[in-house]
């Protein structure tokens, strides 16, 4: 006999009047909007990596002897955007490329 309750319930809480909920706009939905608009102050690692197009040894190793200013948050290592923008177009930095035969 508890069933019958139960869809009355569910009846129930259909028939209310609901607004329509706005959309959760999650803080990674919200970074990946300023990433695409180019409007991020700090990259995490993994988007500094992306960015530069260097590895992640070669991206610490550049931490580690002072080239590249990093900075620590909670947890979260962050590369100014301006520090990864001066890093990657210095031409000291910069790798031979390999030109195709």
């Amino acid at each position: 006999m508890g069933r019958p309750t139960q869809t009355r319930k569910k009846d129930a809480a259909m028939s209310r009047d609901t607004k329509p909920r706005e959309p959760v706009v999650t803080a990674q939905a919200m970074r990946a909007e300023l990433l695409a608009k180019g409007e991020v102050v700090a990259y995490r690692v993994k988007e500094a990596l992306a960015y530069a197009g260097i590895g992640r040894t070669k991206l610490y190793d550049a931490i580690g002897k002072g080239k590249l200013p990093a900075y620590s948050r909670d947890g979260v290592t962050l590369i100014l955007r301006d520090d990864l923008i001066a890093y990657v177009s210095d031409p000291a930095v910069r790798l031979p490329t390999k030109v195709a035969q």
